[in-house]
């Protein structure tokens, strides 16, 4: 029952999250005019979102230990440099597991998190990692805006709740 629960919940956030995205792929611009494609790594249970423009990159999570490297293969092939943004949503095992790698791996500009720390071996992992970057994360605790390429982001902090996750990212344009 308890498993059944958890996919309904993870089917919600999925159809959640695309139905924010909707809007922006059905507006007047689309996506592609301002050079913002999205790209799902789906790993099963853990998945990671990549939404990438002519000038940078944001991840967001990075999927379970060991899928960093695939992040990482992605990157390379498409001739990915270094990440714009790293955005955690929390560090339950299947969003920070790549982490660790991802950081290890490529240069990250900034690393956006929530404020929901763990004791677990990925989340002490993306700390140690954090370290030899010599990054220091911004914690989101409000609503926090960018712009990359064209594209506005918005993200949204967790909620005060028993669920301490980022609550939403939405890309969006004028």
């Amino acid at each position: 029952m308890n498993s059944k629960r958890k996919i309904y919940g993870l089917l919600a956030l999925l159809c959640g999250f695309m139905l924010m995205l909707q809007p922006i792929f059905q507006g007047s611009a689309s996506a592609q005019e301002y050079g913002l494609s999205l790209h799902l790594f789906s790993f099963g249970k853990a998945d990671a979102f990549l939404f990438m423009t002519e000038e940078g990159s944001v991840l967001i999570d990075t999927g379970e230990s060991g899928q960093g490297k695939d992040i990482l293969a992605f990157l390379e092939e498409n001739g990915i440099t270094e990440l714009d943004t790293l955005l955690l949503t929390h560090f339950d095992k299947d969003h920070v597991g790549g982490a660790a790698k991802v950081l290890k791996g490529i240069p990250v500009r900034r690393v956006l998190q929530s404020n929901s720390p763990r004791d677990s071996k990925e989340y002490n992992k993306y700390l140690s990692a954090l370290s030899l970057a010599r990054i220091e994360p911004v914690t989101v605790r409000e609503p926090l805006s960018f712009s990359l390429g064209g594209a506005d982001f918005t993200v949204y902090p967790p909620e005060k709740r028993p669920i301490r996750r980022i609550r939403a990212i939405i890309p969006h344009w004028q």
